[in-house]
């Protein structure tokens, strides 16, 4: 079954055409923007473009509705980048490496401090990938610089764009867990702040549980009668054109041909990802002090349990899940369950799902009695500063003829306390069970893939921030950007949530414009 569908066939622009916007990066934020401003400002052009092919159909869906097994190692295997359409074997991939992705360094960067650096290549990016799960952040995770009442309501917006809730999904075993978790560490905390079940991008479609990519974002976008929406995938964005502060034309090339064409524009929105968008306006000669600077992304850190004191059967459900590391297998037809941050006091988010017992490795598999098994993951937020940071070549180009890059990370003292801390919570966590790893495993960083603050927002364009509060770039009136690079702040909980809800702002602001010009 051949899931590389080529949509250029009825979407192809001619050369030198004009829109009213063109959107790079076809993820969350992305598809965000495209529907809020087809909703919005209907009669507007829209030109969405993405890098690499659309796997499923329709497209942007999540990877996990491939039910056929081959079929999905073939889809993941087309959003490979540099090794679009190789197996596995072909990259002689190691264990721990998901499928879907690739590593910065395979495709010319230099990662040094942060090594397992990814990214995937797909209509849909990232977000085809994930894990679905959207807690909102609390307290110094909180983006000062929007507006409360503004932020509140964008975060209502995402909510409804990935259908989120926090009911849809549980079992049994998942709600014994909470109540241990409850008993461990709900003292002290608010309502809002304890143990609760995780908010979630899933649903139920006849009968059958889903996860939520960006489709449930564009939905029927693409058959609207008005066509006002198109998509180009396998299509690279090379450079953005500017002249007296105004972005001016995208320049595109078709990956299958090699062709080279100019779109005019009247906006421009890049939400390729927090690592890509950087580089291409570095490549566009678009280089803010802060750009690529602050590299944020959680510590992450990892064991898996045994709940032996659980009375009921461990799941072997394979519906609506993700193959995780390691051949693993979870589901989130089962529901996960999550501990917020709470500041210095409890400076990571931990989330719990259950795994799948046929797929534990022989080791663990051995090792477990039969009760129920949950991977139990924690995210560290990061000490922020600006020398954790990409930096982009003048001479050199990778794989895709963009800037070279080299990121630099590392951990400061501060980072390592609070590592010490999550290990100290998924200790607590063991101890009430069976535990099938000898100790917390701290990942490599880069392992989390939630990558921010490349780009990040500001109140005041004093060289500390790329963006102002609405995701518009200082300095350049019509260029937008969206992303988990817009986040400025430390951060525990996972961000797709917080850059759907951004890019609701952005969008509302091009829509403001537009409806403006055309005197509405």
């Amino acid at each position: 079954m051949d899931l590389d569908m080529d949509l250029k066939s009825a979407h192809r622009p001619r050369a030198d055409a004009d829109v009213d916007v063109v959107i790079v990066g076809s993820g969350p934020a992305g598809s965000t923007y495209a529907r809020m401003i087809s909703d919005k400002a209907p009669n507007a052009t829209v030109l969405l473009v993405e890098a690499g092919p659309a796997i499923t159909t329709p497209p942007a869906q999540h990877s996990s509705t491939i039910a056929d097994r081959a079929a999905l190692d073939h889809a993941k295997a087309m959003s490979q980048g540099p090794f679009r359409g190789k197996d596995a074997s072909e990259r002689e991939l190691s264990a721990d490496r998901i499928a879907g992705l690739f590593l910065l360094s395979d495709g010319n960067a230099e990662t040094q401090g942060f090594p397992v650096a990814s990214a995937s290549s797909n209509v849909g990016g990232m977000g085809s990938h994930w894990l679905c799960c959207c807690p909102q952040p609390g307290g110094s995770e909180v983006i000062g610089c929007i507006p409360e009442s503004r932020l509140a309501r964008a975060f209502a917006q995402a909510n409804r764009l990935l259908d989120v809730a926090s009911d849809r999904f549980d079992s049994p075993a998942g709600r014994y867990v909470r109540s241990v978790l409850a008993s461990l560490f709900n003292a002290g905390r608010t309502a809002e702040r304890a143990v609760q079940p995780m908010p979630f991008a899933g649903s139920h479609s006849a009968g059958k549980a889903i996860l939520h990519g960006p489709a449930v974002i564009l939905r029927d976008i693409f058959d609207r009668p008005e066509g006002c929406v198109r998509l180009l995938s396998k299509t690279r964005a090379r450079r953005i054109f500017v002249e007296n502060g105004s972005a001016r034309a995208v320049e595109l090339q078709d990956l299958d041909s090699g062709e080279i064409s100019t779109v005019r524009a009247k906006w421009v929105v890049v939400a390729a990802d927090a690592l890509r968008t950087p580089q291409l306006l570095f490549a566009s000669d678009i280089r803010p002090p802060a750009l690529g600077r602050h590299l944020n992304e959680h510590a992450m850190m990892v064991t898996m349990v045994e709940f032996t004191g659980c009375d009921v059967a461990p799941s072997t459900s394979r519906e609506a899940g993700i193959w995780l590391s390691y051949g693993l297998f979870a589901s989130a037809a089962n529901g996960v369950s999550w501990i917020p941050p709470l500041g210095e006091d409890f400076p990571c988010s931990i989330q719990t799902f259950e795994v799948d017992g046929n797929s534990l490795a022989s080791a663990q598999g051995t090792a477990a009695t039969g009760k129920p098994v949950f991977a139990v993951g924690a995210f560290v937020a990061k000490d922020i500063r600006p020398e954790d940071r990409i930096e982009f070549s003048d001479s050199e180009t990778d794989w895709a003829g963009l800037p070279k890059m080299t990121i630099r990370y590392g951990f400061t003292p501060v980072d390592q306390k609070r590592i010490a801390a999550a290990r100290a919570a998924l200790d607590k966590i063991s101890s009430i069970g069976n535990p099938l790893f000898p100790e917390p495993r701290l990942l490599p960083p880069g392992s989390s893939l939630h990558y921010q603050g490349t780009y990040r927002l500001g109140d005041q364009d004093d060289g500390s921030s790329v963006c102002d509060p609405t995701c518009r770039v200082w300095g350049v009136k019509n260029l937008f950007l969206g992303g988990n690079g817009l986040i400025p702040t430390e951060t525990a909980c996972n961000p797709t949530l917080t850059t759907v809800a951004l890019a609701t702002i952005g969008a509302e602001e091009i829509v403001r414009h537009l409806s403006s010009a055309n005197g509405r």
